[in-house]
């Protein structure tokens, strides 16, 4: 009866390990490839954002979508192409993200939210061209089930962050191309104004692999942001 009692104390012991190292590994989410800036973390954890169908909300007011259901297993390939310019999706070591399930669809309680703050020379104003001025900011992270699952966690997960410091483009009288240039790569915002809001197609060409393979490049999906949250409206 000592040796049963001691056994299943083991098992428990270990297992309790086991878990906790798989915690604290999907906590580091990445290998410091594009990080977002430490006075901008918190919201890494603002899950709150990915509570809406079209907008985010906050600080974190875009959206990335995709219009049918069927495409979001695409969607899931696509945000992990994205990701391995950052870390490995499937590790939990130093450049571990431990990246879960996350989905495109309207409504879903994952997904990826962004935020932008880009410049237009001499103020954007609808309908009248402009250059995108270089410096900027910009940032995108992906609201997996471990961080959304988290949010009520005394150890909150955070969601996976990727900043851009710098912008180019062009404003057009009915839409704009915007390429975020950050550590990974080129995330290029292509669409056009629809009364407040721009919208469009949001594609990444990553410049890097985490294994040193041949870098991904392709389209997250559809994209929706209030234009005045993005661009310096007058």
């Amino acid at each position: 009866m000592k040796h049963i009692l001691l056994l299943i104390i083991s098992v428990v012991f270990l297992s309790a390990c086991s878990n906790g190292r798989k915690h604290n590994a999907t906590m580091q989410r990445g290998g410091g490839v594009g990080d977002v800036p430490q006075d901008r973390e918190h919201v890494l954890t603002d899950t709150s954002t990915v509570n809406g169908c079209y907008y985010g909300s906050g600080e974190l007011p875009g959206t990335v979508w995709i219009q049918d259901s069927s495409m979001d297993g695409q969607f899931q390939d696509d945000v992990y192409d994205l990701a391995t310019a950052k870390g490995d999706p499937d590790g939990t070591g130093e450049n571990g993200l431990s990246l879960g399930n996350v989905s495109g669809v309207c409504g879903a309680s994952t997904g990826v939210r962004f935020s932008g703050k880009v410049n237009v020379e001499g103020g954007f104003r609808q309908g009248q061209p402009g250059r995108v001025q270089s410096a900027a900011e910009f940032i995108l992270v992906i609201f997996d089930h471990y961080a959304v699952e988290s949010e009520n966690s005394e150890n909150r997960i955070p969601g996976i962050g990727f900043y851009a410091p710098r912008a180019y483009g062009q404003v057009n009288s009915d839409g704009a191309t915007v390429e975020m240039s950050w550590e990974g790569g080129v995330i290029t915002l292509e669409g056009w104004f629809d009364g407040e809001d721009f919208l469009g197609t949001i594609h990444y060409k990553n410049s890097k692999h985490f294994a040193g393979q041949s870098p991904a490049q392709g389209s997250l999906g559809k994209f929706i942001v209030p234009t005045c949250s993005f661009f310096n409206c007058q």
